[in-house]
């Protein structure tokens, strides 16, 4: 999980810097200036900066947020402390009401999830928009094919592929932008402790930071794009990372789109399923990724439990109007991460596991490529040099 990996970065910086002090000691350090080191102020390839009063924005999904925050080369001054050569300015998308929180998406590249907001940020989601489970898709360093594999996403919208692999969100089912209520594996609306759970939510939200990064418990261990699933089963992969899992997967018999001919038209062609091999191996992999992560994570007893205490805790801060300690702060933030990483892991088994029985009327690659040919009709039947001619068909 990140945690584990910022966990080691900082046990292995602390072993050859005893000088530092205490490794504890420096965990917390680790984790304050993570936490204020804000997007678009946050690449990974640079050194962190923390910008005065950036940390004092909130984080919101799109289109919800009502300002945007935004990186520039040079800047004139603020408040007469001159001009910068690299600068960050607030503006805002729309009419702001005294008194109103400043609200930006932190996500850049990809949505902000309940986990990595708290992790990184310290502070809570106010709506059930960022629940889900980061995935990194990385091509394996022992693939024969991963240089090839690596351009192809080079010039299809990940530059720094070979360094950082593409991450995408998984949802407990479906897009939720500006809903207090998740969707279970099932496709059913979360109802019976949604009003509950999003007034929880709302709560803690209000109560402001609910500590410093390394604090708190959120560690999760291990389109046309998208197929369509027969009953109420709801996607939680989205469009984009179709391509990816099948580029992942591509091997055999089906790497002759990796050739160099293809290299304009792969990106298209990986958009829609390319064979029977190539989506089963998807399958099998999403799905036993996902399974696996899910069993660490506690199973169908992670989401009982978080469940249970957000109930518990919430009903005491609402019922009561009690004003929580933050060790429970902390716990139902990490009740709500737990909970939605499990939802979004258990959406992820069951779609794969039932798409996977469906592969054998799926349309592929060469099927589409004959069709379009007129060499096949719409039985995928061959056709005759009549039919051939009727349909306009040329050499």
């Amino acid at each position: 999980s990140t945690l584990q990996g910022y966990r080691a970065h900082v046990d292995s910086v602390a072993a050859q810097n005893e000088q530092l002090g205490p490794v504890d000691e420096l965990w917390k350090l680790f984790g304050l200036v993570r936490m204020l080191a804000r997007p678009p102020c946050a690449d990974p390839s640079e050194p962190p900066a923390i910008v005065p009063l950036l940390d004092t924005v909130r984080h919101v999904p799109q289109p919800l947020a009502n300002a945007v925050v935004k990186r520039e080369a040079k800047s004139d001054g603020v408040l007469g402390m001159g001009a910068s050569e690299a600068s960050v300015v607030c503006t805002a998308s729309r009419d702001i009401a005294p008194g109103e929180v400043i609200t930006v998406d932190l996500g850049t590249e990809t949505p902000l999830t309940t986990s990595r907001c708290a992790l990184d940020f310290g502070h809570f989601p106010m709506t059930a928009a960022s629940d889900g489970y980061e995935l990194a898709l990385g091509i394996p360093p022992n693939d024969v094919n991963r240089d090839d594999k690596l351009d192809i996403l080079e010039t299809n919208g990940y530059p720094n592929a070979e360094r950082i692999a593409p991450v995408f969100v998984l949802t407990p089912g479906g897009t939720n932008i500006g809903t207090g209520a998740g969707v279970d594996a099932a496709g059913r609306a979360d109802d019976g402790r949604s009003l509950a759970a999003a007034a929880t939510r709302r709560y803690i939200a209000s109560a402001g930071w609910i500590a410093a990064a390394v604090t708190s418990s959120t560690a999760s261990d291990p389109s046309d794009s998208a197929p369509r699933v027969p009953g109420f089963i709801l996607n939680p992969v989205p469009d984009a990372m179709w391509p990816v899992i099948r580029l992942v997967q591509m091997n055999a018999t089906d790497c002759f789109l990796l050739e160099a001919l293809f290299r304009n038209e792969v990106w298209g062609h990986i958009n829609l399923p390319v064979s029977e091999m190539n989506e089963r191996n998807a399958c099998t992999s999403m799905s036993g990724g996902a399974r696996a992560a899910f069993d660490a994570l506690g199973g169908d007893d992670a989401i009982t439990s978080a469940d249970e205490e957000i109930a518990t805790i919430g009903t005491q801060a609402l019922e009561l109007g009690a004003e929580l300690p933050i060790s429970d702060l902390r716990r139902l933030t990490a009740s709500f991460a737990r909970r939605s990483e499990a939802l979004s892991l258990r959406a992820c088994v069951v779609y794969f596991d039932t798409y996977a029985e469906t592969l054998g009327d799926v349309e592929y690659y060469q099927e589409r490529r004959l069709r379009g040919l007129n060499l096949i009709d719409d039985d995928g039947k061959p056709m005759t040099f009549d039919e051939m001619l009727s349909e306009g068909w040329k050499e």
